[in-house]
C-alpha cells in the first residue's frame, strides 16, 4: 500500500493500484474521499475501484495492540506515557463511527453533464461557497480545476484565502461586497469582489492604484431578488458615479433569480427581462458590461437563452436538482453520502419511549439501534 502524509492527512490506495504523486499546486485525481470525522477534517481515505479504502494499524483494541501506542523509552507519573503520533495514526473511523464519503469521480461527472447540457462556449463557474457546500472546498476545487471549471464563486473573504492559500489559481468572485477592511486581501490574493455601492468602488480603486494596481469587479444588479446589487434602473447612474476612476476595472455584470426553480415563471421572465433593459442600457451608454452571467443551477438546466456567457453551478454540481421542475434534464449524481454504524441496539418494551420527550413509543417488542449523529453533524 502507497501513502504519503499532506497536512496530516493518511491516503492509501489499494494495493493493485500504482502509486500516484500529486504536487501540491495541482488538483488530484482521486475518485472518492472520505471524511472520517466531519467535512472539515484533515483525514481523507480514497478508494479508486469505489469502496473505502481503510488504512489500519495495530488493534488498539487488544493488550497487545495497545502497547504498540505506548512510548517505551521513558515512564512518567502513573505509568508509561502514550506516543502522539503513533496515536494519530489511528483514523478517524476508529475514533467515531459516523462519515461522510465524498464521491469525486460523482462530481466531475455532474460537471461533465452541464458541460453537455449549455451551449458550447460558456463558462462555468463552480459554485465552492460553505466548504463546497460540506463537500471540502479545497480538494472540490483542485479537482475541477482539472475538469471542466473556469471560474469559482465564494459567498466570504475567508473562503477564497483558502483556496488561494491551496494552490488554486482559477478566477475567483466573491459573491457579495465584502467589508472596506478586507481590500488588502482582495488586492493580494487576486479576489474579485463583486461590487454594488460607489464607497466601496472608490475606496477600492484608491488603494489599488495607489500600489500600481488595477481593481477588477463584478458589477451586482437587483432585478427583483432584492438582496443586493444596484438596482436594474439605477446602473447608469451607479457607473457614472465611479467609471472615471482610472484603476477601476469592470470585468463582469450578473444578477440572481430568486424561482427560476419555481413552476410559476412569471417573477422570474420579469427578472430577466430586467437584465437585459440594464444590459443594453449600457452598451448604449458606452460601457462594457465584460463577462454577462446570471443563470443559477435552475436557470441553467431550464432556461437556455439566460446562459450569456457564464452560467453558476451550484447545487447541481453536487448532485442535486434545484427542483421538481429541474428533474431530469441532465444526468447527476448525488457527491456525498452519510454513513454510521450501529453503536447499540435494545429492545423497547410496549409503551416504553426513546430519547429526549419520549415522542416516540413503540407499539410492541421494537428493535432499537443507535447511530452517534446529533445536533452538530
Amino acid at each position: 500500500m502507497a501513502e504519503f502524509d499532506e497536512t496530516n492527512s493518511c491516503i492509501g490506495f489499494d494495493e493493485d493500484q500504482p502509486a500516484l504523486e500529486f504536487p501540491e499546486d495541482q488538483p488530484s485525481t482521486e475518485e472518492k474521499v472520505s471524511y472520517a470525522e466531519e467535512p472539515a477534517a484533515s483525514f481523507f481515505k480514497i478508494n479508486r475501484g469505489g469502496g473505502v479504502s481503510i488504512h489500519r494499524p495495530p488493534n488498539s483494541t487488544s493488550v497487545a495492540g495497545i502497547a504498540e501506542y505506548v512510548n517505551k523509552s521513558y515512564r512518567a507519573a502513573g505509568g508509561m506515557v502514550f506516543d502522539e503520533k503513533k496515536l494519530d495514526t489511528i483514523e478517524g473511523i476508529d475514533k467515531r463511527w459516523a462519515w461522510l464519503e465524498i464521491d469525486m469521480k460523482a462530481l466531475m461527472r455532474n460537471m461533465q453533464s452541464i458541460r453537455r447540457h449549455i451551449t458550447p462556449g460558456v463558462r462555468v463557474m463552480a459554485v465552492v461557497k460553505a466548504d463546497a457546500y460540506g463537500h471540502g472546498a479545497v480538494r472540490v476545487a483542485r479537482t475541477l480545476s482539472a475538469s471542466g471549471a473556469d471560474f469559482f464563486g465564494v459567498a466570504t473573504v475567508d473562503e477564497a484565502l483558502e483556496l488561494r492559500r491551496a494552490q488554486v489559481t482559477l478566477p475567483i468572485l466573491l459573491l457579495s461586497q465584502p467589508p472596506l477592511t478586507s481590500i488588502p486581501h482582495l488586492l493580494a490574493y487576486r479576489i474579485i469582489p463583486s461590487v454594488y455601492s460607489p464607497e466601496f468602488a472608490i475606496q477600492y480603486a484608491e488603494m489599488a492604484d495607489s500600489i500600481g494596481m488595477s481593481a477588477p469587479y463584478h458589477l451586482a444588479v437587483n432585478t427583483g431578488m432584492n438582496r443586493i446589487g444596484v438596482r436594474y434602473d439605477a446602473v447608469i447612474e451607479f457607473l457614472r458615479q465611479v467609471s472615471f476612476h482610472r484603476a477601476l476595472d469592470l470585468q463582469g455584470v450578473f444578477t440572481h433569480f430568486a424561482t427560476a426553480d419555481e413552476a410559476d415563471t412569471f417573477a422570474y421572465r420579469m427578472q430577466a427581462r430586467r437584465f437585459y433593459d440594464a444590459l443594453n442600457a449600457m452598451t448604449s451608454a458606452g460601457f462594457n458590461p465584460g463577462l454577462v452571467h446570471c443563470a443559477n443551477s435552475a436557470a441553467a438546466l431550464r432556461f437556455p437563452d439566460v446562459q450569456f456567457d457564464m452560467i453558476r453551478w451550484g447545487i447541481g454540481l453536487y448532485g442535486y436538482y434545484p427542483s421538481a421542475e429541474c428533474m431530469g434534464s441532465v444526468d447527476l449524481t448525488p457527491v456525498m453520502s452519510v454513513h454510521a454504524r450501529v453503536t447499540d441496539e435494545r429492545i423497547l418494551p410496549l409503551s416504553e419511549g426513546v430519547s429526549y420527550g419520549l415522542h416516540y413509543r413503540g407499539n410492541g417488542l421494537i428493535k432499537i439501534c443507535t447511530v452517534p449523529v446529533g445536533y452538530a453533524d
